[in-house]
């Protein structure tokens, strides 16, 4: 993996094959915690050719299929990608999570959808160029993916992961925490090269 600047000042990241199928699956795994069926209707990125209709439409049946309050996902994961607001009041979460689960969820799948249309257009040595419209939402999927992993690990707190530094290669979840030790070399190495850029 690399992670530069372009003499033109474009973020450039670059990705081995195996690298490339990684974060793929990872981007899958993410967009499934966003449409866990607790949350309801499902939500997708929009086509290239859908109108901004389409779009709203389609967050009006989110918006109109809100679980009750009492209705929180068995996974983990899903309960930490989109926390509580108050958990100490259900009324205050369930309003809050009636107005904008289906808006934060989508931005979640469309900023993962950037991401994966980049890695479709990587050059023959793996290059991708991040455009700055595109460096948010490379950031935001990261996130979401080692929120994720976090939640699938057990991460709570910094004892977590020494216990798991002592994993060995045979354990089931040693792979997993390796992926989730290497996008945290990538998310750093993008915010330090976005950095030098805005010095």
């Amino acid at each position: 993996m690399s992670v530069h600047i372009s003499s033109s000042g474009v973020l450039v990241v670059g990705l081995s094959p195996d690298e490339v199928v990684v974060l793929r699956t990872m981007i899958d795994m993410v967009c499934r915690v966003c449409n866990d069926p607790a949350f309801g209707e499902p939500v997708h990125a929009p086509s290239d050719d859908a109108s901004p209709e389409d779009l709203l439409a389609q967050l009006e049946r989110a918006w109109t299929d809100v679980p009750d309050s009492e209705a929180t996902p068995r996974d983990a994961a899903a309960r930490r990608l989109f926390p509580d607001a108050c958990p100490t009041d259900q009324a205050v979460s369930h309003d809050f999570r009636r107005l904008t689960l289906a808006d934060q969820r989508l931005a979640k799948i469309m900023a993962a959808d950037v991401v994966r249309a980049g890695l479709d257009r990587a050059d023959a040595r793996g290059r991708i160029r991040v455009e700055r419209t595109e460096q948010t939402s490379w950031l935001t999927t990261i996130t979401a993916i080692r929120i994720v992993l976090a939640a699938r690990l057990g991460i709570d707190r910094d004892e977590d992961e020494d216990r798991l530094d002592d994993l060995d290669d045979t354990d089931p979840t040693y792979w997993m925490y390796n992926v989730y030790l290497w996008l945290a070399w990538l998310q750093e190495s993008v915010v330090e090269c976005l950095m030098r850029v805005a010095d």
